[in-house]
């Protein structure tokens, strides 16, 4: 009984020693693989929100200074320079029309009509290219006026110049005093409003873009700023955090290696128990048989 006992003692001890210290190792390692692995999510994760807010950010203020751009583009100035040349083409049908009453020769006056003709074409062009740019409605208020006030000019000067071609003079040029000048000035009115209006929209709209230039910049500074910041902190926080966790893994390691050495020590001293039991019962052994060969003697010589 006496080996079996001694082997079932150190084959317990030695599985105890071995179970308990890899169960314990593995718990560590499996702890600090989570942490690691959760800590670089972390970081991927904030540096993804950085890069998509600093994205939206951008591609909001790009949106914004488009915008403006545009309105300054393709309406605030298009509509000043077409108001604009409708309102010198209109200053020179004026002329053509005071040049109209005016002329004898009938040379002359079919020149002047022709010439008031084209450019009556020409100013309504300009009118309809100025009409194209209207959005708002205050813009389309305005611009109402402004052709009210040509449309009553034209029909006074169509009034104007059929007595003068009647040979009404008098009353032709009374005509010009009392409804062409009036609508004149009307038209004229008109215009002005639309072009400050126009000049208005476009220095808003300049201010707007220069802001959003300016926001633009100082957003993009503070995002790259951050965001260098931001790595900064999650790759000291990640590295610091990983340092620790092979530090732990390092410790568990040693107290394996301690606990492991501490079951060899146990096992070696269970290896000499067992190896001094069984030479006690060698020992024992021989004595048996060294006093069984004596009880053989002295049972030969009594026989």
């Amino acid at each position: 009984m006496g080996p079996k006992t001694h082997d079932g003692e150190f084959r317990y001890v030695a599985s105890a020693a071995l179970t308990g210290t890899y169960h314990h190792f593995f718990k560590k390692v499996l702890t600090m693989a989570f942490t690691i692995g959760k800590r670089i999510t972390l970081g991927f994760a904030a540096t993804v929100i950085i890069t998509a807010t600093l994205g939206w950010f951008t591609y909001s203020t790009l949106r914004t200074i488009s915008h403006n751009a545009k309105g300054v583009t393709d309406d605030a100035l298009p509509g000043l320079r077409q108001i604009l040349l409708a309102s010198a083409l209109q200053r020179e049908n004026v002329a053509n029309l005071l040049e109209r009453i005016a002329a004898d020769n009938p040379a002359a006056v079919a020149k002047v009509d022709e010439s008031l003709k084209a450019v009556s074409a020409k100013v309504s062009a300009a009118l309809d290219g100025y009409e194209a740019t209207v959005n708002a409605p205050e813009d389309r208020a305005l611009f109402e006026k402004v052709k009210l006030a040509r449309a009553a000019f034209t029909a006074a000067r169509i009034k104007a110049i059929e007595l003068d071609q009647a040979g009404k003079d008098a009353e032709s040029q009374a005509v010009y005093i009392s409804e062409c000048k009036p609508a004149i000035t009307q038209f004229n009115g008109a215009i002005d409003d639309v072009v400050e209006y126009n000049n208005k929209n476009a220095e808003e709209r300049s201010g707007a873009l220069n802001a959003a230039v300016s926001g633009g910049l100082t957003g993009v500074l503070i995002g790259v700023g951050g965001s260098i910041l931001a790595a900064a902190v999650l790759g000291f926080m990640i590295i610091r955090g990983v340092t620790k966790a092979l530090n732990r893994m390092a410790a568990s390691l040693s107290d394996g290696s301690s606990q492991v050495a501490s079951a060899a020590s146990q096992v070696s001293s269970s290896s000499q128990s067992l190896a001094q039991g069984a030479s006690e019962q060698a020992a024992s052994l021989e004595e048996t048989s060294s006093a069984l060969e004596e009880m053989s003697s002295m049972t030969r010589k009594n026989a």
